[in-house]
């Protein structure tokens, strides 16, 4: 009960997207999402999938994308979707919209020349800024270049490849 009463209450504060997980922390499989800065995942994701092997049917419609590197960060916001980050967090943090904006910029012109839009689901209101109450996905500095490791930031949960830490303030 103590569980799910954290849940609805970080459901409540979350204003953007809620959903709810199990809590199972599995090594990422999804080939798009194995050279993120982290390596395990917890389902359901953002768009409900239960399993990696459904996430990863849908997320390899991105494959041409992350191959033309449109974005340097269009594997690290996909996968902060599809394969979300495994922390101690009540639910898995979603990309900051920062990231999202850097990624759609760079993405956009592309998927137009072809017709698409930048897909509804993933609009970047529907992310929290990086630095306000959520806890969200993003790297610091980040330039279209470079693919340094990703923080979350808020400046209170920072991980590296090998630990993730929780310093997040009680709510």
């Amino acid at each position: 009960d103590d569980y799910k009463n954290a849940q609805r209450r970080s459901c409540k504060l979350e204003k953007f997207v809620c959903f709810f997980f199990s809590g199972n922390c599995e090594v990422i499989s999804i080939p798009i999402c194995k050279n993120v800065p982290y390596n395990m995942t917890v389902f359901p994701n953002y768009f409900q999938h239960k399993t990696q092997n459904e996430a990863a049917l849908e997320v390899h419609q991105f494959f041409p994308l992350v191959q033309v590197n449109c974005s340097a960060d269009l594997a690290l916001f996909l996968c902060s979707l599809y394969a979300p980050l495994c922390s101690s967090l009540d639910v898995p943090p979603l990309p900051c919209r920062q990231l999202c904006l850097r990624v759609r910029r760079g993405c956009l012109p592309l998927l137009q020349q072809y017709g698409y839009q930048w897909p509804e689901i993933m609009a970047c209101n529907r992310f929290p800024w990086g630095g306000g109450q959520a806890v969200c996905i993003d790297r610091p500095n980040a330039v279209d270049v470079t693919t340094p490791p990703p923080l979350l930031t808020k400046g209170k949960m920072n991980f590296d490849q090998i630990e993730i830490k929780k310093q997040v303030k009680q709510i």
